[in-house]
């Protein structure tokens, strides 16, 4: 199971020129939704946060565990490389 929750996914040209047969590649916004990892009583985090190593900090939120934003949000292409050690290693 994932943490993040896709967004929206769009479309651009892939060479920023608009033609017919161009070619497009899918753009797509994941977030971590801000219940994940929050020391909010009662919602699965009272031990601590596990995520905390690799997100920013973890956000206080409301009893339902929503708050006003995301914990944190990325913006990949669908050539994008999947996993955190190719993202540690291009730090």
């Amino acid at each position: 199971m994932s943490i993040y929750a896709t967004l929206w996914h769009l479309k651009f040209p892939k060479y920023e020129e608009i033609h017919a047969g161009c070619e497009w590649i899918e753009v797509t916004a994941q977030g971590v939704p801000p219940h994940i990892g929050t020391s909010t009583p009662g919602l699965g985090y009272e031990n601590g946060d596990p995520y905390a190593d690799f997100l920013p900090p973890a956000l206080v939120t409301d009893e339902d565990g929503d708050a006003e934003f995301m914990r944190a949000v990325v913006i990949i292409t669908e050539e994008t490389k999947k996993g955190t050690d190719d993202i540690r290693k291009s730090i």
